[in-house]
């Protein structure tokens, strides 16, 4: 891992990249640039680990810029991704409440990612003092889980075609009719992962709803044709 001074120009916009995200945002931005500068940003290279499973977990982080993998070593030898985790957000935050502070998962960049540390422990007697922040981060945790939940949930339905379609329901834009565009923010291989699938269960299952009617495939675009047609396949 390598390790940049930061000038105080950039940190100015990191701080306000980073104030929009939930755990920061009722944080005063003076504070936090003290937290987001007490260490120096990693930057790490594709394929570079920041951390692995079981390390000790003394900071969590924030994403500048780039894309992080969350995943973890199956019984049989191969990856799974928990989670994948883009620019703006923070990750690995609920660790500091654990009592073994270790990471549970191995966190690996998707391409060339720069990542903040901040201090558990600083952070956490912050929070002590200022219980209005501590619960928009614990509001921020509650999302997560009802994400994981879902995760469980579609992970429950049996055929690959289903995970598949439950996937893309969860993508629905707030306004839409009955079709919509889903761009791919990670690859094919990865989102196989997430939804415990091989890659080339996920292709099938992929040209079956393309078949049906209800997607069309297109590279890293999948056109949702038919959510109804989804919904229905799901719940059936």
């Amino acid at each position: 891992m390598t390790m940049v001074q930061t000038r105080l120009p950039e940190m100015e916009r990191v701080v306000r990249h980073a104030v929009q995200t939930p755990v920061f945002s009722a944080i005063p931005e003076e504070v936090l640039s003290r937290f987001l500068s007490e260490s120096p940003p990693v930057d790490l290279a594709t394929g570079q680990n920041l951390f692995q499973q079981l390390d000790p977990a003394r900071h969590f982080w924030f994403i500048d810029s780039g894309t992080i993998k969350l995943h973890i070593c199956g019984s049989d030898g191969n990856d799974k991704v928990v989670e994948v985790i883009h620019e703006g957000q923070t990750f690995a935050e609920a660790i500091m409440f654990m009592e073994h502070n270790r990471y549970p998962v191995t966190a690996t960049a998707m391409e060339a990612t720069r990542v903040y540390p901040v201090d558990n422990q600083r952070f956490r007697e912050y929070l002590a003092r200022h219980p209005e922040c501590c619960m928009t981060m614990l509001g921020r945790l509650s999302q997560r889980l009802h994400i994981r939940l879902g995760d469980v949930s579609r992970l429950s339905l049996k055929h690959a075609d289903h995970r598949v379609a439950s996937w893309l329901l969860t993508r629905i834009p707030e306004t839409t009719e009955n079709r919509f565009a889903v761009e791919l923010d990670m690859p094919k291989a990865v989102l196989a992962s997430r939804l415990s699938i091989l890659p080339e269960t996920l292709s099938r299952a992929l040209h079956k709803l393309s078949d049906q009617g209800l997607i069309q495939n297109c590279d890293r675009t999948i056109e949702v044709l038919d959510i109804a047609g989804l919904e229905k396949l799901v719940h059936h």
